[in-house]
């Protein structure tokens, strides 16, 4: 109990002591002139933030205000005025400390003052200044503004792009450095967009002969615009526009910042004083149709229906601007907006300190001071960037840069008149259009105008039909191939299959099936991913590997041949084997070149364009690509391969002939068959490879020609192994071997005894044969 009586006794001190105690700004403004924009709506919203009652309950909030407008008689820098006026201002001899500062002056000055605020730790709200360089936070850390800044407001010709579908553009800007750095800042998010910039122009006004020469031999069709908001450059464009013929149904032009609504009027004054060499009607033709950007306020998001869920909203904005007209300082309604940002721009700062005053020491409150300057502005900085109410100008709240997130008014000028037609809502990127699209683009056919040439890409893929057809036949191979490895290991014991070479046959067997899996996968790809690289070199290791094992087998087969034939050696399972191991040595050679490409260099996809075609009257722009695999050094290891395997071709031609015609004088086994499959895949390799090679951006014929060279050489190769094998298994002639150098190693893994005893028998007259046939026994047992 007694813990609350405490905590009840604090808070009525605090109470006591804080309440009615006076909080003070301070204001750098001009009076008494024409730029006189701030003081007027500062004062009105300073009546209003005094008579509310959920803000700065309590207390009364004040302010000091220091002129620094600069008589015309007299020559002084204003800039330096303004910075004795801070400097009167920050060291008081009867005027009370201000916990921050509001400000409205010229960019330069806004420059400068934002500089010395920042060393001092103060915040400053300033209204008179959208440059670019103020959003620097490094240099101005508490500089907030309720004026936007140029570089967050081309968010909108980003969007604007894409809400339309435009996909290359041209940036046209005036030489002058705000200018030219919203124009480099577009350019960088619209290429991150994927957008194309075809140019990226800095002009004067004497140059824009040569820039529509330019922007026409490029044939840019949205040109994104920036320049000064007084409309005389505008002007000067369109009438360039006007001569080079840069204006009607094909051009669309984005201009930001144009704070001018009747551009006939201006055109044709600076036509009178010689300012302008094309007449009113022409600036305003070549200006139909086009599309400006300036801030807007709640009154315009009205007109297009725009009404988003609302903050904290300090008063009506129709009423505030009602109050504005009946003030004696209202007196230019071309300033409204200005007007409203500077209304604002006091609630900004007394909503902020209303949240910051509970983290606040009471005596900070009551008897603030210079020194307590950095307490106060890290209280207010939170605060101040979570800013969200809805004023006299709209929706307040601050970007990272600390510049106003607002709306922007989308016009059309039409009959010389800018015309609202949308709202752009900063912070949410939102784009609300009071008509149809279509009413848009009036001049236009009532159709979105192209930004250039339209492009249709065509991707280039194997026709199903001629996929499915190699598939089956593809399928058709393995099938006969592995009926051929079952008769093998069936007949396995038989002379026919002995005197043939299972091992090696089998590894021929093994390498065709390899070569028909490639073509399945390759048929199977309807085209190939661009992000997935792992079939380019799948099919590479498919294709190499089975060549080796099929062909390279055959080609050691028909040397064991041809080494029985020429040298009498006898014939035995480590003859074989001995073979074999000459076809381990190929295939290691092959999986090492892999290897090293692989890890060097490995193959990618890469699409290949074709010369492409234009449809003037469509403005259609047609692209055939061809999906491939690719790497820097494919050409340098096909070459490599086409060497290594050209040799072997090179030997078999050398060994087949001789080692064929032996074979068909003595009984050989099927080495006759083995001779004539090899010529087969050699006819077969040297027209595929080349055509293949020639006809690559061919999809249809590139598969057809290299798939059907293969499985035909696979079909013939297999056929031709196992046709004469059923021959004689039909006749009944595939008995088991008398005589056959795998014979043993037979009997110790099938333990077959019934054929024991007779073949014993046999064998022993067959041994007597053998004594007395010494010298061709063994060249005859193949």
């Amino acid at each position: 109990m007694e813990v609350f009586s405490s905590i009840a006794l604090l808070l009525g001190l605090y109470l006591r002591v804080t309440v009615g105690a006076d909080i003070y700004f301070g204001m750098l403004t001009p009076i008494g002139t024409p730029d006189e924009q701030m003081y007027g709506p500062v004062q009105l919203a300073l009546n209003d933030i005094n008579n509310h009652p959920d803000v700065l309950s309590g207390h009364t909030l004040r302010l000091v205000i220091k002129n620094t407008s600069v008589p015309a008689n007299e020559s002084v820098y204003h800039v330096g005025n303004a910075v004795a006026k801070l400097q009167e201002l920050m060291t008081p001899k009867t005027d009370p400390p201000v916990m921050l500062l509001l400000h409205h002056g010229s960019v330069t000055e806004t420059d400068v003052i934002g500089e010395i605020t920042g060393k001092l730790k103060m915040i400053q709200v300033a209204t008179g200044s959208s440059s670019f360089t103020l959003s620097q936070r490094l240099v101005f850390p508490y500089l907030y503004r309720t004026i936007g800044s140029l570089l967050d407001v081309i968010t909108i010709e980003v969007d604007f792009v894409k809400r339309f579908g435009w996909t290359r553009v041209a940036l046209l800007a005036e030489d002058k450095g705000s200018y030219k750095e919203m124009s480099k800042e577009v350019e960088t998010l619209l290429r991150q967009s994927g957008i194309e910039i075809i140019t990226s122009i800095f002009y004067r006004v004497e140059q824009l002969g040569q820039v529509m020469e330019k922007l026409k031999e490029l044939d840019a069709r949205v040109i994104l615009h920036h320049a000064s908001g007084q409309g005389s450059p505008l002007c000067h464009v369109f009438c360039q526009a006007y001569k080079y013929g840069l204006f009607g149904k094909k051009y669309v032009w984005l201009t930001l910042m144009q704070n001018v609504k009747d551009y006939r009027n201006l055109a044709s004054s600076m036509h009178q004083k010689g300012k302008l060499s094309c007449n009113a009607e022409q600036v305003v033709q070549a200006a139909e149709g086009q599309f400006i950007i300036f801030r807007a306020d709640a009154k315009h998001a009205s007109e297009v229906g725009y009404e988003p869920k609302r903050p904290f909203t300090v008063k009506d904005p129709a009423e505030i601007l009602r109050e504005m007209k009946e003030q004696a300082w209202y007196n230019d309604d071309t300033r409204r907006i200005l007007y409203q940002l500077n209304y604002d721009a006091i609630w900004a700062a007394a909503l902020a300190l209303n949240k910051s005053l509970p983290r606040l020491p009471p005596r900070i409150i009551t008897n603030f001071k210079y020194t307590d300057l950095g307490t106060v502005t890290d209280a207010l900085v939170p605060e101040m960037n979570r800013t969200n109410f809805f004023g006299a100008s709209g929706p307040v709240s601050f970007s990272p840069h600390g510049s106003r997130m607002s709306w922007l008014s989308m016009e059309q000028i039409r009959n010389g008149t800018a015309t609202l037609f949308g709202i752009y809502d900063q912070k949410s990127r939102n784009m609300t259009l009071s008509e149809k699209i279509s009413l848009l683009w009036y001049i236009h056919g009532g159709v979105i105008p192209q930004s250039g040439y339209r492009t249709v890409r065509t991707l280039l893929v194997v026709a199903d039909e001629l996929k499915i057809a190699f598939t089956v036949l593809a399928v058709i191979s393995i099938v006969i191939t592995v009926v051929f490895l079952l008769v093998t290991i069936v007949k396995w014991k038989t002379q026919l299959i002995q005197n043939s070479w299972p091992l090696m046959n089998s590894v021929i067997a093994l390498g065709c099936i390899f070569l028909a899996v490639n073509v399945i996968l390759q048929g199977s790809a309807t085209q190939l991913s661009s992000t997935s690289h792992i079939p380019c070199n799948a099919f590479v290791w498919l294709f190499v590997t089975g060549f080796t094992l099929s062909f390279g087998t055959m080609l050691l087969k028909m040397w064991g041949v041809y080494r029985l034939f020429r040298y009498q050696q006898d014939w035995g399972l480590q003859v074989e084997l001995r073979m074999l191991s000459g076809v381990a040595v190929l295939l290691v050679i092959d999986i090492l070149m892999l290897i090293i490409w692989q890890l060097t260099d490995p193959l990618v996809v890469k699409d290949r364009l074709l010369p492409e075609s234009r449809d003037g009257a469509k403005m259609v722009r047609y692209q055939t690509l061809y999906r491939q695999c690719h790497s820097g050094s494919a050409m340098g290891w096909a070459i490599a391969f086409i060497v290594y395997k050209g040799l072997l071709l090179l030997v078999s031609v050398c060994l087949v002939w001789p080692t064929w015609v032996m074979s068909m004088k003595r009984d050989a086994g099927d080495s006759s068959q083995v001779g004539l499959a090899m010529v087969i895949i050699a006819l077969a390799t040297v027209v595929g490879v080349p055509v293949g090679v020639l006809v690559q951006e061919e999809p249809n014929v590139n598969f057809g020609v290299i798939a059907g060279f293969t499985l035909f050489a696979i079909i013939a190769t297999v056929l031709l192994l196992l046709i004469p094998k059923l021959i004689a298994l039909k006749r009944g002639e595939m008995e088991p071997s008398l005589w056959s150098p795998l014979r043993p190693y037979i009997e110790e893994l099938f333990d077959d005894v019934g054929d024991k005893k007779p073949s014993r028998a046999i064998e022993n007259g067959d041994a007597n044969t053998s004594d007395n046939n010494q010298g061709d026994g063994s060249a005859a047992q193949i």
